[in-house]
């Protein structure tokens, strides 16, 4: 038990705080991103504000399947609301279990998507962006109805980097079975 492996928490995406705002109120806004190694993802982190009235959010793990952009299983996120404020903060987004899976070298899609949560309609949820820095997808849809999947983005990638990353468990590499070799005289 003393030697065995601790497992440390690995990322994926961009932990920079970018300060451009990006609007995610009924429009899902997804960077891709690709694991270094296997593992079960925790939650999803994001640089967000929140302006003029209070808003609700969440965030999802995309990945290919075939010639589709499908939601990962298990991979959309807890929903959290709220309060307005105009400063930027890193807000996290825990997976419930059974929690998403991740596999070495392939490409997900790191998603936001948000709306408003006040008794107005002012509600305005953003997420840190840098342009020119990468492609950011995005797809308008109605934030009630849940993420779409498949995705199938309907703008054009936008030359952003977005600020979300998701924080997984690497699975520990399996081990050979250890044989026990006695000789006998």
């Amino acid at each position: 038990l003393l030697l065995a492996p601790t497992a440390r928490a690995a990322t994926i995406g961009a932990q920079t705080p970018y300060g451009t705002s990006f609007a995610i109120r009924d429009v899902i806004g997804a960077i891709a991103a690709s694991p270094s190694q296997s593992g079960v993802c925790d939650s999803i982190t994001g640089y967000f504000k929140f302006n003029l009235d209070s808003c609700k959010a969440r965030c999802a793990l995309y990945t290919i399947s075939g010639s589709d952009t499908v939601l990962l299983a298990n991979g959309v996120s807890e929903e959290r609301w709220f309060a307005a404020n105009a400063l930027f903060t890193w807000q996290g987004f825990a997976f419930t279990g059974p929690k998403p899976v991740v596999v070495a070298g392939a490409t997900y899609f790191i998603a936001a998507f948000g709306d408003t949560a006040g008794s107005g309609t002012a509600g305005l949820p953003r997420i840190g962006v840098i342009t020119g820095a990468g492609p950011v997808i995005s797809k308008n849809s109605n934030y009630e109805s849940g993420f779409p999947t498949p995705l199938n983005p309907t703008s054009s990638a936008l030359s952003f980097k977005m600020s979300a990353y998701v924080t997984y468990t690497p699975k520990a590499p399996a081990t050979a079975p250890r044989r026990r070799i006695v000789s006998r005289p």
